[in-house]
């Protein structure tokens, strides 16, 4: 569903922005401050992309980076898909930990030295969802840390994997709007680095 609503959503792109700016009203001064509401929330959304791609390169070569130092055979490519599979919440990590358990099963034989492989890559992967995530979408959102990192934590509470993915943007669109509309500028002075 996810995939259908982003493909009609970039499909409808402009008659979806014409549209909301049309339900602002007939008040010019209403219609361009919907306008920059929306273009602010587009560079948002964009920088939290780049966000995504920065911390699956970097969960992919930390992963590569332990796995050549473990001596795993086919590094780069455990590497790769640690890094891909980053950006799927909950189930990523867990598809790779596993792999790597049954790699490390197979390859060394040993319980103890598969158990670690696959640690280490679940290691990694929380280490960069619950440290650096928070600091670099909090940078490129310009929100504080901590209004990510509780984002993060309500919104996987109330809706599991999907609230993972959609709380940055939606914490996006309410960081937005707040820093526009005059009565909403205390929640996003509070919001604010």
């Amino acid at each position: 569903m996810i995939t259908f609503l982003v493909l009609f959503l970039l499909l409808l792109r402009n008659r979806t922005r014409a549209s909301i700016i049309e339900i602002a009203g007939p008040d010019p001064e209403r219609r361009r401050l919907t306008s920059r509401i929306i273009a602010d929330v587009e560079a948002q959304i964009q920088q939290f992309l780049l966000v995504l791609l920065l911390t699956g390169v970097i969960v992919a070569v930390a992963t590569w980076a332990v796995l050549v130092w473990m001596d795993v055979e086919h590094a780069a490519v455990w590497g790769i898909l640690a890094g891909v599979f980053n950006s799927i919440p909950y189930f990523g990590p867990v598809i790779v930990s596993g792999g790597l358990l049954v790699v490390g099963l197979v390859h060394g034989g040993d319980l103890a030295q598969a158990l670690l492989l696959s640690g280490m890559a679940l290691l990694i992967t929380s280490l960069e969802g619950w440290l650096l995530t928070p600091v670099l979408m909090g940078k490129a959102e310009n929100m504080n840390a901590l209004t990510v990192f509780i984002g993060l934590m309500v919104w996987t509470w109330l809706w599991g994997a999907w609230g993972t993915i959609l709380a940055v943007p939606m914490l996006v669109i309410v960081k937005s709007t707040a820093d526009h509309v005059p009565g909403l500028s205390r929640v996003g002075r509070l919001m604010a680095p």
